[in-house]
């Protein structure tokens, strides 16, 4: 070996080195060194396509992760939850003459047109999807179906219910205190109601304090809320409302029917 003739590496023989710079760099130098591109663009097509390969595994874990996180639509099944959409809006506090203050026929009729979606007609395939169909009250007319009650609406029937009971004179004349009895246990069913209410939505958006100029007392300054956007949902319990006191259409299967001549509760009672 030690007579072993030895011949000069060309140069683009020669091993390549990873050298610093960006792919122009590379591009630039001379011809001789071919080889030495090629490689240094290869390791970095690899280190690219490592990379790529590398974001797309984390994004599909991560959207793996959030699709086993319930959404809200998703805990519960309700018919409504494809039509709800959500908005930015501030509550209206110049509008409070409209809803409450002493019993007035614009009053009265503003309570009376929110409820008149107390009472919905579902189908068969979506109490399965609840999995109530069971124990549901069917609906005993050509149309058929099954009665239920949309939750805000329980809500809002509460709401009227408590307004109610600050003008029991008006509302509730010539009551027997075992109708007073029982509409103070209603009351407080609906109090209760609504505070487990406001606790399940949990509006957690957030209000500030200011200083007025003549006021040492900090005033609240209320943002506006995230919500649902009512009209629809309205709109969609309008459509498949039913009157309950209909003559003939609840009709229990060992009693009959419940109102065969129609009628029924008071107002506060039914919600519409």
């Amino acid at each position: 070996m030690a007579n072993a003739e030895y011949r000069q590496v060309p140069v683009h023989d020669k091993p390549c080195r990873d050298a610093p710079g960006d792919g122009q760099e590379l591009l630039a130098r001379p011809v001789g060194h071919r080889r030495c591109i090629a490689h240094a663009l290869g390791t970095n097509k690899a280190a690219l396509v490592n990379s790529v390969l590398l974001v797309v595994h984390v994004v599909v874990v991560v959207m793996f992760v959030l699709g086993l996180r319930p959404t809200c639509n998703d805990l519960l099944y309700s018919p409504l939850s494809r039509i709800v959409s959500h908005e930015v809006r501030p509550f209206i506090t110049d509008e409070d003459h409209l809803w409450t203050g002493p019993p007035n026929p614009v009053v009265e009729e503003n309570w009376h047109q929110m409820l008149l979606g107390f009472d919905v007609r579902v189908t068969e395939d979506e109490l399965k999807r609840l999995g109530r169909l069971d124990k549901a009250v069917r609906l005993n007319d050509e149309r058929g179906g099954y009665v239920a009650l949309i939750n805000v609406f329980h809500e809002l029937h509460c709401l009227k219910l408590i307004r109610w009971s600050l003008y029991p004179d008006h509302f509730y004349p010539n009551s027997t205190a075992a109708e007073t009895a029982e509409r103070e246990r209603h009351r407080d069913h609906c109090l209760n109601y609504v505070r487990q209410s406001a606790m399940c939505h949990a509006d957690v958006g957030l209000s500030t304090w200011h200083w007025r100029p003549n006021d040492s007392m900090p005033h609240a300054d209320m943002m506006p809320h995230t919500c649902r956007a009512w009209a629809a949902i309205d709109d969609w319990a309008k459509d498949r409302r039913v009157d309950m006191y209909q003559p003939g259409l609840l009709v229990h299967p060992q009693f009959g029917a419940e109102f065969p001549a129609g009628g029924g509760a008071n107002e506060d009672d039914g919600g519409s």
